[in-house]
């Protein structure tokens, strides 16, 4: 019997073993090359792809075609997996992989129909365009099939579907309408309103507070199988996954008020940073036929560098926060649920079946997509005979223009070009910083901004009485700009764009938090170098909560015990770790929000923004203290006395590191033992800042604990006294790959407020260089 366990247990081993053995070959098969001569079917000339020490690539090319075929080549190697769930998303396909748990958000994605968007305008595509998307197309098919694919694929069993030039048009059209959609909240005002009426609505929305700075400056004046789990963790922040727009920093400064006497500018777009690998890949691209020189970020699955610099000029934006979606109100006919009212009788409404593959069901989904002429219907009423539609600019946009401006925008090197591109990006809701060699500075607003009535109101629009809202947009002339402003400096973070006084009052949903802390640090005389640039990334004040506590000053002083006010009353800001102030008006205020709005609002008050919240203090509005479940009659001061005294005896012996946590974590870090070793998966960790601070930490609220889940998700800065060269930082690593050396590598420099040095010199570049990969045409 000893002898047979012995045997036993030495089978077990060698297929351990074996397992092991197999598995890690698996991986490190699939792992990106990053040196040597390969035979690339798909490109015309020799193209050399640099590679420094932290993985960062640089394609140098002859044309700008094998450019971006290298650029296919490369997202391949190191994004494979992500570009394909992007592609999945942009689709409505992700159920296909795992199952019913992301169900919900493709039936949305089949409504807004990126797909149909695309198929559409591929044939207006211009020669040009087609040739670079089918030569970006063919790098990624090409690495496909000479190479191992990821390990993810292996545990999906699945594979990579060919990529083509359509599914970049349809990720095209996805990013752009998740620009507006992260920062619009005309759907859940249509809620709103559904459960109150417009009128207690409209008390809470559309108010920008006179404290808060703007961008332009004043005139002078169940169970789950695992692949759902993956699914689940690959949802888990709440948000869509891989998406390109969530908030943001940027701002420059001109020559006046830079030490070096150059032009700056500095970048920090905000995203979910809780998924690995992080979203943006870091990479360079140079044509010597076609004058192509650009470095910065790029999305897998687009060939487009959408911010950096060119040695000329630099870029970046923010999301801009514009309403670009309308919601109208249809009324169904009560005996023919096909037809929609209009002026003058009744219309039959579009129909588009839809076949929704799910992961885990024999059969798949069948859904009918109705749409009419203001735009497809995003929900409906049965009972009252009721479908909300939605009409989004972007069902306005010319893909084909889109492409050409980002390809414009990449060898930009003056602000009249600059303005004319960045405002032909179709839907993307952006504000859009400029800085160039020749010492100037600009913003533009590239949003498209409607033109809607004087008497213009977010409620949901009869659909009966209203054919086209909107008359048209705006034209250039007249959207929110602004160039080499005699104070030296420009700077946005998601706020308003200007003032009503000085231009078009644009509705939007906007930020007010940070643009007081970047406006506090920048207005002066203060000549400014990189180090302070990144020193002020780096920035953990929050003046927003200062603004909070001065509102409610006498609630403080009436409910906090003497030691625990004077702590909090000389409190500057800093959201440290070790700070209880921070701890104590973050839970203020969404303990606020829970005291305010549940009662009326039920299961979706949790949407409601903190800024909401305090702008509805600090109007002395009375209406919403009230608790409708309660006889009594709630007001204002008791409300805030009850929230003060809870607040203040649960953070008390407790600091913000002990509220706040930071983690990320691959999709598959589920997966027991292999996330381990893979370490596809690091934190929590405590983490500092908040959504008010300039390195902001965005967090998801649950149980009385903050989940960190976005931040920096790049961190860029140049001085044009040295137009090749840019310090950056990324979160994580470049590489999508768990044992590639670039998987985590920036994690370190990103915590500690460290950066990389980057150049365009392509003799710097090749002497600095690590390893080169040749891509050498069949002969």
């Amino acid at each position: 019997m000893k002898k047979g366990l012995a045997v036993l247990g030495l089978v077990l081993l060698i297929v351990l073993a074996l397992a092991f053995g197999g598995g890690y070959y698996v991986l490190q098969s699939s792992v990106a090359p990053e040196d040597g001569d390969i035979m690339a079917v798909g490109v015309q000339s020799p193209v050399s792809i640099t590679f420094d020490a932290m993985g960062l690539p640089q394609i140098w090319a002859e044309t700008e075609e094998d450019a971006f075929y290298g650029m296919g080549w490369q997202h391949a190697a190191e994004r494979m997996f992500q570009m394909d769930i992007t592609r999945s998303v942009a689709y409505g396909r992700l159920s296909e992989l795992f199952g019913s748990v992301t169900l919900e958000m493709d039936i949305l994605n089949r409504k807004v129909g990126h797909y149909r968007i695309a198929q559409n305008q591929l044939n207006n595509l211009s020669p040009r365009n087609r040739r670079l998307l089918e030569a970006y197309s063919r790098g990624i098919n090409d690495y496909r099939s000479s190479h191992a694919k990821p390990f993810e694929y292996y545990l999906l069993q699945t594979d990579f579907e060919p990529w083509k030039p359509v599914d970049c048009l349809t990720i095209l059209s996805f990013q752009t309408w998740f620009s507006d959609a992260l920062q619009n909240n005309d759907l859940f005002f249509v809620s709103l309103v559904k459960k109150m009426g417009p009128a207690a609505a409209k008390k809470m929305f559309n108010t920008y507070p006179g404290w808060s700075p703007f961008t332009v400056p004043r005139k002078q004046a169940p169970s789950l199988s695992l692949r759902e789990r993956m699914g689940a963790r690959l949802l888990a922040s709440g948000l869509n996954p891989y998406i390109m727009s969530t908030g943001s920093n940027a701002w420059v400064v001109g020559p006046q008020r830079s030490a070096s006497g150059s032009a700056m500018l500095a970048s920090d777009p905000h995203l979910e940073l809780a998924r690995l690998p992080q979203f943006w890949y870091y990479a360079g691209m140079h044509a010597t036929q076609d004058s192509l020189d650009v470095m910065g970020i790029t999305t897998p699955g687009l060939p487009l560098v959408v911010m950096g610099f060119n040695g000329k000029a630099a870029w970046a934006f923010t999301v801009g926060g514009v309403d670009i979606t309308e919601y109208y109100r249809e009324t169904i006919h009560p005996d023919d649920s096909l037809k929609y009212a209009v002026e003058d009788g009744w219309r039959t409404f579009g129909l588009f079946p839809e076949e929704i593959k799910v992961n885990g069901r024999e059969q798949p989904v069948h859904i009918t997509v109705k749409t009419t002429r203001h735009g497809p219907v995003i929900m409906e009423d049965d009972s009252m005979r009721t479908a909300y539609t939605f009409d989004w600019a972007g069902f306005d946009t010319d893909l084909n223009d889109t492409f050409n401006a980002t390809l414009k925008l990449m060898h930009v090197a003056d602000f009249n070009t600059f303005r004319h591109q960045v405002t032909r990006f179709g839907a993307l809701d952006a504000n859009w910083m400029y800085a160039d060699v020749n010492g100037n500075i600009g913003y533009q607003l590239g949003t498209p901004i409607p033109k809607r009535p004087a008497d213009y109101h977010n409620a949901p629009i009869d659909g009966r009485t209203v054919k086209d809202y909107w008359d048209g947009y705006y034209p250039l002339e007249q959207t929110p700009h602004s160039y080499n402003p005699q104070r030296g400096w420009l700077g946005t973070a998601n706020n308003k764009h200007q003032s009503p006084v000085d231009g078009v009052d644009i509705p939007g949903n906007y930020f007010t938090e940070r643009i007081m802390r970047l406006t506090q640090l920048l207005q002066g005389d203060k000549k400014f170098t990189q180090e302070d640039f990144k020193t002020m990334q780096q920035d953990r004040v929050d003046v927003s909560l200062l603004k909070f506590r001065e509102l409610i000053e006498p609630e403080l002083k009436r409910n906090l015990p003497a030691p625990f006010l004077n702590d909090v009353m000389n409190w500057d800001g800093s959201t440290g770790l070790d700070s209880r102030p921070t701890a104590f008006f973050q839970l203020l205020q969404q303990d606020l929000k829970k005291r305010i709005f549940r009662d009326e609002l039920g299961d979706i008050y949790p949407k409601v923004r903190i800024f909401w919240v305090v702008n509805l203090i600090a109007s002395g509005e009375e209406t919403w203290f009230d608790d409708v479940t309660t006889p009594e009659k709630e007001t204002r001061a008791a409300v805030l006395d009850a929230a003060i005294q809870s607040c203040a005896a649960k953070t008390k012996g407790k600091t913000w590191g002990d509220f706040q946590s930071f983690s990320m974590s691959h999709p598959m870090a589920m997966l027991p033992m292999l996330g381990d070793w893979l370490g596809l998966k690091t934190g929590p960790m405590p983490w500092p800042g908040t959504m008010g601070t300039l390195n902001v930490s965005l967090p998801r609220f649950n149980n009385d604990h903050f989940d960190s889940i976005v931040g920096a998700s790049w961190r860029f800065v140049v001085d044009f006294a040295r137009p090749a060269e840019g310090y950056m930082v990324i979160p994580a690593g470049n590489s999508g790959h768990p044992l590639s050396p670039h998987f985590m590598d920036f994690f370190d420099y990103w915590k500690n407020g460290r950066y990389w040095k980057v150049t365009l010199d392509r003799e710097k570049v090749f002497k600095q260089a690590v390893s080169v990969l040749r891509l050498q045409p069949e002969k």
